[in-house]
């Protein structure tokens, strides 16, 4: 898979390079790749190597938030969704003002922060917590009303 090739050639760059805005970025797509290929124990490891080493501000801001919402990410996934809450919080309480990002899912460029709030409320829906799922609902509704991921937020509670 590209993955696999992806994956050797940055582990490869990253052993030979020093820390830098380039090495953050390869190390946030390494990241990415383990995502993908379900591998989330590396993918967390790697990542949060980024949110440790890395300045949540100026150049590095997009990385360390991006590491932080497939972390995230990587949660919901195995279905951890107490985790899943835990760290798409700590993106809420960091990039409050959330970031965009090119998405695979939906057509146009999403923003982070209402994305950790959609996997927030789909995870209380699987806790049995529908209350605090309708209300992370009605934030990303009313916050993003014309977002796909407000869409899909409205059919999470229904679809359980």
């Amino acid at each position: 898979r590209r993955d696999t090739v992806a994956i050797s050639i940055m582990e490869n760059v990253l052993s030979q390079h020093s820390n830098s805005l380039r090495i953050c970025a390869i190390q946030t797509e390494l990241g990415k790749c383990y995502l993908a290929q379900g591998n989330f124990s590396k993918c967390r490891d790697i990542l949060n190597i980024v949110i440790k080493n890395y300045p949540h501000q100026g150049e590095f801001r997009n990385f360390t938030a991006f590491a932080q919402s497939i972390i995230a990410m990587s949660y919901e996934r195995e279905k951890s969704w107490d985790k899943t809450i835990q760290e798409s919080q700590k993106f809420i309480d960091e990039y409050p003002e959330g970031i965009m990002y090119p998405s695979r899912k939906f057509s146009k460029s999403e923003d982070r922060l209402a994305w950790m709030y959609y996997l927030q409320a789909k995870s209380f829906v699987a806790l049995g917590n529908e209350q605090e799922a309708n209300r992370l609902i009605t934030i990303i509704t009313t916050r993003w009303p014309k977002n796909e991921i407000a869409k899909a937020a409205t059919q999470i509670t229904y679809s359980n």
